[in-house]
């Protein structure tokens, strides 16, 4: 028996061993890749301090390789060490690690020493160990003593973020990723601007802008430097290379900063040297579509990457330097000393999820094990006494035990704990910076014996580290347990999160989740039309200087990537909020700012806005959805995954709407994380602009996906689905011109979804009906601007039609082709939702033509039509098992096709059938493809249709002239011939 993939095949379908066995490789894959492939953890290592980096010693490695790409860091220069092993070769197999190994650096009077491990073992398999820490002059240690005290875990980098304060600087390191650390060494004089979050740099700009002008700019450039490095980790490599070049051009090489060239000298000349785009740096800065000609040279793109971060990170603290004054005035004279006392807790919630780069330290685990002891002598204690003040949950104790009111208790409760849930041990260093750890052994002893890794630690200790910290539960919800995820919002106040004085806990659990969405769409929104007004102020002060001017509009009209995030109080009586914004710029700029600007948002959704109205919906994610009063933004809960890949869209997302301005797919205007520390919730949330106008009455809703399989409104629901549109009878019944470009550009739409791996979206479709009175009025105006956002009038002037692409956040993965399997053998393989995103792509362009535009219209594209007679061919090869074909010719534009009828048992058939295919401007470069296939009746059982060769031709010579088909050879099969004629007749009216 052969079964289908979910997947073009050719040369016949897969037997279901061979099906089970391509699951099996696939999930293997998975699971053993991080065990078998190459690693790498590159740190960019930033001298932001007064003396120069020396590399004195090492490295000395267990495992693998490090290569170092400098002898000495000045002052303001970065570069890079690279620890890396050979997966294919198991380097390190016997210590159980990839790559394992320690470097030491000289700063003057002090010492720095860096250590990596990258493990094997199958609790940590996905996590690269990191560690640092400072040692003296006067500290007998070597970097072999240094590197055989390190514990079996390589403590560090909790939550992703680690300190070690030496005499006189600070060394700091984020992990951008699992593969990627910054880290920083600083002088004490700019160790605090570095530590300022997004709405200290924001008011730190707007004093610079009052009192030092000349500086605003490399006030604003460390900001975004810091924005944008934040968000690469999850984005495609070329994606991250643009961005990159895109802040080197602008406020480098334009000269904003104002630096010499000396002062870059060295990052600079290795950014040039790792130039790979044709075009000359020294010259304008390519487009967007030159970056994507490169998206396949993936080891060119990683140098460049790595050399535009090391000279930006080098350019930022240049421009840190010259701010130094600047700082230390504001701050005598108390600005920046902005109170936020919750940043305690936040450090021990941050703590308490584990680190990115390594297992959880021994403080952690030691903290979790005595935090579940103290919650079970908790609840112990509560049942056999009912003395309230034996829960240190309880209010009512702590608000009788001190005169204090409740928001100073529960100020001084989170700067006292270190986690919401269970007190402080005196030993906790969870939020402090870690110092040197001194060396046991005497002046002559020897050093103690090389650690086990942690693939051979004891069986206790894995399991502690495998169990690891709790996680902050989700908003999200399935299987009807709406109310109980809700109640954490609710129960928050059981642990005195809430101040009954002031808020009232009576309301509903969604109203609180409506504060949380509310305030980071209000903060956010304020913080863009502020930075905005900043840059204005720059570009006003660059009087003449068209380049400069041309460069920073470029900028803020395009830049795709930034990450800024918000700790502050919600002023509803909740503990403290953190929540991150994701590239509001790029959401603000979509057509022009039109639609979804700071401004409409802030109107529409901020704390002046009238109260969101929860939506119920048919979705089974279990989701929230929320609209605003004006009926003109959709606020969406999403999962973690539908976030990273919404992030990596964002560049290219951005680009095509800039290409395709009448582009229907759904215009997003914020994309969010909210935590709230004390309810242990994280969430992720999108801000959508709502496909209809607010100004029309919409009386009838389709959701519609090109599916028939299950695709029927049920009893109840309001919106209908494909199988309603079909039994109505409806059409967008619009002028021709309108025909052709809203298919053109429904098919541009989803192409651009289908080089990203998505699939399920839907085409969501309202109607209005004119009134009587207005159908004069509409005529006479001239019709409605069917752009999103707008809607098309039909020709009779009687109905609104309004159209967009929503719901392209799910990827065809493991799961869904298991799926697609089990529809297959269901003998729904083709009429289903879940199908690859080729066919989706393909099946939905297909039904828009065929099922939404009026019957009987011709066949006409933007450009024009193109006609291909299919004569027949000859000697074909024999797929059947009785030694012959069922051949049919499909003809393939883009994502449109059309197929022959099929000629039973016949290896020399005669098909002479003309098809049509409308030809659109993006086909204008394309192919046109003549493919032949052998039709199977049971495709259940047999899986796809055998493939029998094909033809290719570029669809420009087909344009020029018609193209003929003599006896044409099939290719990639030994045998075969077509006979065909292709003709192009351009639109009557070009």
């Amino acid at each position: 028996f052969f079964v289908r993939l979910g997947r073009p095949a050719r040369g016949g379908g897969m037997h279901v061993f061979q099906t089970a066995a391509y699951v099996a490789r696939r999930s293997m894959a998975t699971m053993s890749g991080v065990a078998r492939n190459p690693r790498v953890l590159s740190v960019r290592l930033t001298n932001g301090t007064s003396e120069t980096i020396e590399c004195t010693n090492g490295p000395l490695m267990g495992a693998g390789t490090c290569a170092i790409s400098f002898t000495s860091l000045r002052p303001g220069e970065a570069g890079t060490i690279r620890f890396s092993s050979e997966g294919s070769a198991m380097d390190g197999a016997m210590t159980g690690c990839h790559h394992t190994g320690a470097i030491e650096l000289g700063l003057g009077d002090e010492r720095f020493f860096i250590a990596v491990s990258c493990p094997i073992g199958q609790s940590v398999n996905k996590n690269n160990r990191f560690v640092f820490e400072f040692a003296d002059a006067g500290d007998s240690r070597d970097l072999e003593h240094f590197y055989r005290a390190l514990p079996p875990e390589f403590m560090g980098m909790p939550g992703a973020r680690d300190s070690a304060q030496g005499k006189e600087m600070l060394a700091r390191a984020t992990a951008s990723s699992r593969y990627e650390v910054d880290l920083v060494l600083l002088g004490t004089e700019l160790s605090e601007l570095e530590s300022l979050d997004t709405l200290q740099h924001l008011e730190f700009a707007q004093m610079c802008k009052e009192r030092r002008p000349d500086l605003l700019i490399q006030s604003l450039f460390v900001s975004e430097v810091m924005a944008v490095f934040s968000a690469l980790s999850p984005v495609r490599l070329v994606d991250k290379v643009f961005v990159l070049d895109l802040m080197i051009f602008t406020f480098v090489m334009s000269g904003l900063l104002e630096l010499t060239d000396d002062a870059l000298q060295m990052n600079l000349g290795l950014w040039m040297r790792n130039w790979c785009l044709q075009q000359p740096a020294t010259q304008e800065m390519p487009d967007y579509a030159a970056y994507l000609a490169l998206a396949e040279s993936t080891e060119a793109l990683l140098a460049h990457a790595e050399a535009a971060q090391l000279l930006l990170r080098a350019a930022s603290f240049r421009a840190m330097t010259a701010l130094h004054d600047v700082m230390v005035e504001l701050k005598g004279i108390g600005i920046l000393e902005r109170e936020r006392p919750f940043d305690a807790k936040m450090a021990a919630f941050q703590s308490r999820r584990g680190s990115i780069l390594g297992a959880p330290s021994n403080d952690d685990i030691m903290r979790e094990h005595l935090s579940q002891r103290w919650r079970d002598a908790s609840r112990s204690g509560s049942r056999d006494s009912s003395d309230s003040s034996s829960s240190s949950f309880s209010r009512s104790t702590s608000t009788a035990s001190s005169p204090r009111s409740s928001a100073e208790a529960s100020r001084a409760e989170a700067e006292a704990s270190p986690s919401w849930c269970f007190p402080a041990p005196s030993w906790s260093c969870a939020a402090q910076p870690r110092r040197r750890r001194p060396h046991s052994g005497g002046e002559g002893a020897a050093p103690p014996a090389l650690p086990s890794t942690p693939a051979s630690a004891r069986r206790g200790r894995r399991r502690s580290l495998r169990r690891g910290p709790g996680k902050p539960v989700p908003l999200r919800h399935s299987k009807g347990k709406r109310e109980g995820v809700l109640a954490s919002l609710v129960g928050c106040a059981n642990c005195g999160a809430w101040d009954p004085d002031q808020e009232d806990l009576t309301r509903r659990p969604e109203d609180l989740l409506k504060m949380l969405v509310r305030h980071c769409i209000h903060t956010s929104s304020e913080y863009a039309i502020s930075r905005k007004g900043l840059f204005e102020a720059v570009e006003a002060r660059l009087g003449a200087a068209d380049h400069q001017r041309r460069c920073l509009r470029r900028y803020m009209a395009s830049l795709p990537l930034a990450q800024r995030s918000f700790s502050t109080d919600t002023g509803y009586g909740l503990p403290g909020v953190r929540f991150r914004s994701y590239s509001g710029e790029l959401f603000g700029n979509l057509d022009d700012g039109s639609l979804t600007g700071p401004e409409q948002v802030l109107n529409s959704l901020g704390y002046s806005s009238v109260e969101y109205k929860e939506i119920a919906t048919n979705s089974k994610s279990g989701e929230f959805f929320f609209i605003s009063d004006d009926k003109c933004f959709l606020i969406k809960t999403i999962s973690e995954n539908e976030c990273l890949l919404l992030q990596r869209m964002l560049t290219e997302y951005q680009d095509h709407i800039g290409r395709c301005p009448r582009s229907v797919i759904v215009r997003y205007a914020g994309l969010f994380h909210v935590e709230v520390p004390e309810a242990r919730l994280s969430q992720y949330f999108t801000v959508m602009r709502s496909v209809f106008n607010r100004q029309y009455e919409i009386h009838e809703t389709y959701d519609l996906k090109g599916s028939l399989f299950k695709r029927k409104r049920k009893a109840g629901e309001s919106i209908g689905k494909d199988e309603d549109w079909l039994k109505c009878g409806k059409r967008i019944d619009v002028p021709a011109d309108v025909q052709r470009e809203l298919c053109a550009t429904h098919e541009l739409d989803t192409d651009f979804l289908r080089r990203f791996g998505v699939m399920d979206y839907s085409i969501l479709v309202g109607l209005h009906a004119v009134e009587d009175g207005l159908v004069a009025m509409e005529s006479e105006t001239g019709g409605i601007d069917w752009k999103f956002g707008g809607g098309m009038l039909s020709k009779d002037h009687r109905t609104i039609y309004f159209i967009g692409l929503i719901d392209f956040l799910i990827g065809y993965d493991l799961r869904k082709e298991g799926e697609h399997l089990i529809r297959v053998a269901q003998g729904h393989g083709e009429d289903a939702s879940c199908v690859s995103p080729q066919d989706y792509a393909a099946r939905q362009v297909k039904f828009v033509r065929d099922a939404l535009m009026p019957e009987g219209d011709e066949v006409m594209g933007s450009l024009g039509v193109l006609r291909v007679d299919v004569r027949c061919a000859r000697d074909l090869v024999a797929a059947d098992w009785l030694g012959t074909s069922d051949p049919y010719v499909q003809v393939s534009l883009g994502l449109l096709n059309r197929r022959t009828h099929t000629i039973p048992r016949d290896c020399n058939p005669r098909w002479q059938c003309e098809l049509l295919l409308p030809v659109n401007q993006q086909h204008a470069r394309g192919e046109v493809e003549l493919s032949v296939w052998d039709e199977d009746q049971n495709r259940a059982l047999r899986g796809a249709d055998d493939y029998l060769g094909k033809v290719v031709i570029r669809m420009e010579r087909v344009i020029s002239s018609p193209q003929e088909l003599r006896g044409h050879a099939l290719a990639e099969v030994k045998r075969g011939r077509i006979w065909a004629r292709l003709r192009f007749e351009p639109v009557p009216d070009a």
